[in-house]
């Protein structure tokens, strides 16, 4: 299963679904095949907040820089009332226990970190589209909506 939460590409699978840090109210549906998967997400935002949505790496067995590509993150509906913004970070991955990657988990690797940022004072729904494109040719898009101030 594809979680955009926290999406980690490690260099001996294709496509590692991770345990996502705590999301309040994060519910996640994942739905496609093949070569697209859709990962429908809904979050609830407080007013003037950043709010992390993902953190994208890949990583080695050693924990290092892999081999292979990280997947390029666009977006590709940008959200009506805020900002998604896509930048060169370091953080940590989040691999489930059952992964043999789960040691990088408190390794700090560089990667791409998503943050959703509402507009200010702004309230209601908000929406955005973002896709992961990885160098095999498979894509994840993540359909997030957003309630800003619960």
């Amino acid at each position: 299963m594809i979680r955009f939460l926290s999406v980690c590409v490690a260099a001996s699978v294709v496509l590692t679904g991770c345990v996502p840090p705590t999301a309040l109210n994060a519910h996640v549906t994942v739905s496609g095949g093949g070569s697209i998967a859709t990962v429908t997400d809904t979050r609830i935002v407080l007013p003037n907040t950043p709010m992390k949505l993902n953190f994208v790496t890949a990583v080695s067995p050693t924990c290092g820089p892999s081999a292979d590509p990280a997947p390029e993150v666009s977006v590709i509906t940008p959200p009506a009332h805020g900002t998604v913004n896509i930048v060169n970070d370091y953080g940590y991955p989040t691999f489930p226990i059952s992964s043999a990657f789960y040691h990088c988990d408190t390794v700090k690797v560089l990667g791409q970190l998503v943050v959703y940022t509402p507009a200010t004072n702004y309230a209601g729904p908000d929406y955005t589209s973002v896709k992961l494109y990885f160098s095999n040719g498979k894509e994840v898009i993540s359909d997030i909506n957003f309630n800003v101030g619960g």
